[in-house]
């Protein structure tokens, strides 16, 4: 990773709320902010910008274990992928979309790649093809999900599958503590990220945030008390199943 450079991207909310999850951004990485997830400002960007990858977060996103970011992020270069993230549907309750789709709540992309592909333009309204199907991600699939869901970043997703990306999706679990959290997992199935949803409430809901941040403080506080060889037994709340 040394000879790629990497951005982070994080969505504007409410300075507060960036001020939580921004804490939690350490490391060397260049960090820039995107208004919103619409596809003209976020290719803007990534023609602005020199990175080779890009790492989208949206507000509410508390890196818990930037060690394993940074694990993802080598995975995604050693094995020439194109885009990760959680797929919009079928993977955790709060998101019955497209499991076609990568939720822009979390996304790693090669920059360097969409700088050829895509043009500061808009991407175009490209349909859903049939034959994406194939590519469903089944071994994630345990929950709703609709195929016919339309969302304005759904576009990207199937302008990427049309072009043939080599997109990796990642699992990820309800957090027992506040149904509308999601923990995300690594490409090794690791939870590294807790997202809390609706950051547009931000200010009515502001007591599931600090929960949130709370928590994504102990698990920091006991990784690094921790042994490498310790770091999952240092985390067990992040891995309690759905629903227990």
């Amino acid at each position: 990773m040394a000879k790629e450079k990497t951005l982070i991207l994080s969505r504007r909310t409410d300075e507060s709320l960036e001020a939580m999850t921004g804490s939690f951004l350490t490391g060397t990485y260049a960090k820039s902010t995107l208004a919103s997830c619409a596809d003209s400002e976020f290719l803007s960007t990534i023609h602005t910008h020199d990175a080779d990858w890009i790492v989208v977060l949206d507000g509410g996103a508390f890196l818990t274990v930037p060690s394993r970011l940074e694990g993802l992020l080598e995975f995604m270069v050693e094995n020439d992928y194109h885009c990760c993230g959680m797929p919009d549907g079928g993977v955790v309750p709060a998101r019955a979309g497209s499991p076609l789709v990568f939720n822009p709540f979390f996304l790693i992309v090669n920059a360097k790649k969409l700088r050829i592909w895509f043009k500061r333009k808009p991407i175009p309204e490209t349909p859903f093809d049939p034959a994406y199907q194939n590519d469903l991600p089944k071994h994630l699939l345990r929950g709703d999900y609709s195929l016919a869901a339309k969302k304005p970043y759904d576009f990207f997703s199937y302008s990427l599958r049309k072009k043939g990306a080599k997109l990796l999706a990642l699992d990820a679990i309800q957090w027992v503590r506040d149904g509308g959290t999601t923990i995300l997992s690594d490409h090794e199935r690791r939870p590294f990220l807790l997202h809390t949803w609706a950051t547009d409430r931000f200010s009515e809901q502001k007591p599931r945030f600090d929960q949130a941040q709370k928590f994504s403080l102990l698990v920091q506080e006991q990784l690094k008390a921790a042994e490498p060889e310790q770091l999952k037994a240092a985390e067990p709340e992040q891995l309690e199943p759905q629903g227990s």
